[in-house]
């Protein structure tokens, strides 16, 4: 029996299709492997995004090229969008690969690594392939979590953005589709379902039915057995009162909001070609509050952007402070060739860029630790889904907590080794609670507070 091994690199959205390509490769009799050493095939699904993520597949591949020179891997597979954006330069660079897959190769995983079979061509066409209720899945996430991925490509023009030309065209799946595997992951055990697209606000439009995002969270919140429905990946000139009102009330789905705005100064949003303004923003912030009195709201910003200028970037530091979002993430721009934004001059040093990322870091950083010192006391509904930092410990999320960006809870006590609980919280830093589930004896923290350190 063939044992393939795969590395999946980059973000949720490449993850899902990397669990399709194990399913598939499952489905076909092959034996899956977590210790690439172990592997006669070995798949690296990439990430092309940016020029970091570039040399990260890179160094990777080479990496796994190794364990093919010294080793008996046999075999070496490379898949994902640094395939469909830059095959050509790729096969020039890594002779070591066998085969390259490109995004409409994803149910050809098996043909690919196949060690008798014959290469083929990948197809680097347009992006059109999208999961399918049929589509087997071999789920990767810790514990009783999935990420369901509701669309994929994406139709807005911003200018720092190379995801059009890669993922393609924006397309939804259909909602019978989404509730029909909501159902297959909850027989399976999953209990929390984090909704990833590249514009999840858009959901619905390609398929003649505009506006249907509510009704897609509120079908798939009242699947039995599950607990958790999160959206990720709001645009946000598509924030409706009823996609509030359902952040706020329906069953099952959380009061979370993962709505990238990219800045606040109104001049850099239109170089961006994103529109919105500070002003617009805080409105659209303080209605969702009004309406979601629970919500936790997480973002991400760009800096130096071309042309950003010192009052630009005093303008976003501010509304930071102001806002005091519960989570952010912050990125340094890149200059990618076939980006909109590549014709304007990259004129912010790459210095300065790094110094102003982390200004914002070291602000959300205080704020975070506000707002996580205030729950201290409180009690707060954890799903626990790994080992912890500490002998005797859990570690879990809160409602509040999307999986790996932010932070996480330190269990005490919990006598499952994943699932709810009931969480009471006695200690906290900037992006970590520590606490002891109920009926579990007192838990006395350590001094200084914990510090997380990134």
């Amino acid at each position: 029996m063939t044992t393939v091994g795969l590395v999946s690199l980059g973000c949720a959205k490449n993850q899902v299709d990397s669990e399709v390509m194990l399913g598939h490769l499952r489905r076909r009799g092959f034996e899956i492997t977590h210790h690439p050493s172990r592997a006669d095939v070995l798949v690296v699904n990439t990430c092309g995004f940016l020029e970091a993520s570039k040399e990260e597949s890179y160094a990777t591949i080479r990496e796994m090229g190794e364990l093919k020179r010294k080793g008996r891997l046999r075999r070496l597979v490379v898949a994902g969008c640094l395939v469909q954006r830059s095959a050509d330069a790729m096969r020039a660079d890594l002779p070591e690969v066998d085969q390259f897959i490109a995004l409409n190769d994803v149910e050809r995983i098996a043909e690919a690594c196949d060690p008798d079979s014959g290469p083929f061509e990948a197809d680097r066409g347009e992006a059109t392939w999208l999961p399918t209720v049929d589509s087997p899945r071999l789920l990767t996430s810790p514990g009783p979590s999935a990420y369901v991925k509701i669309s994929e490509g994406c139709d807005n023009p911003c200018a720092f953005c190379v995801i059009p030309q890669i993922r393609g065209r924006f397309r939804s799946r259909p909602a019978a589709s989404l509730v029909a595997e909501a159902r297959a992951l909850s027989e399976a055990g999953v209990r929390e379902l984090n909704l990833i697209a590249q514009d999840s606000t858009s959901y619905g439009d390609d398929l003649g039915e505009s506006g249907s995002l509510p009704g897609l969270l509120r079908a798939l919140g009242a699947v039995e057995g599950i607990r958790w429905v999160r959206l990720l990946y709001a645009y946000p000139n598509r924030m409706t009162t009823e996609l509030m009102d359902t952040l706020g009330g329906a069953r099952g789905v959380l009061p979370y909001l993962d709505v990238p705005l990219q800045h606040a100064a109104r001049a850099a949003l239109a170089r961006m070609r994103r529109g919105g303004s500070r002003a617009s923003f805080t409105r659209m912030i303080e209605e969702l509050r009004r309406r979601v009195p629970a919500l936790s709201l997480r973002t991400t910003f760009i800096v130096g952007f071309p042309g950003e200028t010192e009052e630009e970037f005093e303008d976003l530091r501010s509304f930071v402070q102001e806002i005091e979002f519960d989570h952010i993430g912050v990125f340094t721009y890149s200059h990618e060739p076939g980006a909109p934004s590549h014709t304007m001059a990259d004129d912010v040093p790459a210095s300065l860029k790094s110094d102003r990322r982390q200004v914002l870091l070291d602000l959300q950083e205080g704020i975070a630790e506000k707002l996580y010192r205030a729950r201290i006391g409180s009690s707060v509904e954890v799903l626990v889904e790994g080992p912890g930092p500490e002998k005797g410990t859990r570690s879990g999320r809160a409602a509040f907590q999307a999986p790996e960006v932010d932070g996480d809870v330190v269990v005490h006590g919990v006598t499952a080794r994943d699932g709810f609980a009931t969480v009471r919280i006695d200690d906290a830093a900037a992006y970590r609670l520590v606490g002891v589930a109920e009926g579990a004896p007192a838990f006395v923290p350590k001094r200084p507070s914990l510090r997380v350190v990134s």
